[in-house]
């Protein structure tokens, strides 16, 4: 993927997860989704050897921590 497939990736999952997270009267600061959309790209920009987690896992992490 290139750098701005990436970008347009972790923006959309992270869409994605506050639209649930509204629907489900779950408040979450902005600034903590812009984290995660940087932690989704930080991780798919390591070579595929190097990476530790899948999106899903980085979601599950970050929906674990933020409720």
């Amino acid at each position: 993927m290139t750098g701005l497939d990436l970008t347009f990736f972790a923006e959309t999952l992270s869409r994605g997860l506050k639209h649930f997270l509204i629907e489900e009267n779950v408040k979450v600061k902005e600034l903590d989704f812009k984290e995660l959309e940087n932690n989704i790209i930080m991780e798919l920009e390591l070579p595929y050897n190097q990476q530790m987690k899948t999106p899903t896992q980085l979601l599950n992490n970050f929906t674990k921590k933020k409720i």
